[in-house]
């Protein structure tokens, strides 16, 4: 990683999951700009923290979002549930 670039970490739902049961681990490395973090993170000691997205979608609870930066394994968009989203 670079300065001022951050590793975002967090559960999504599977894309190739129809039923939206299975989760998987979503990692993108994002500028400082579009995350906001509770504290400095560390090597071994993570922080929690907001990453801004872009919602493109809405459907039964679910949300489709765009990613500041492609992320692994879903490239530049993901789907999550809706009540874990927080307002900007």
């Amino acid at each position: 990683m670079f300065p001022g670039e951050y590793l975002a970490i967090f559960e999504a739902q599977d894309p190739g999951d129809a039923d939206a049961q299975k989760r998987i681990t979503v990692r993108v490395l994002v500028d400082k700009e579009n995350i906001e973090v509770d504290g400095v993170p560390q090597r071994g000691k993570p922080v929690k923290g907001r990453l801004k997205v872009h919602i493109v979608a809405k459907h039964q609870g679910y949300v489709s979002a765009v990613l500041p930066q492609p992320g692994e394994p879903v490239g530049e968009s993901v789907v999550v549930r809706e009540d874990e989203l927080a307002a900007a």
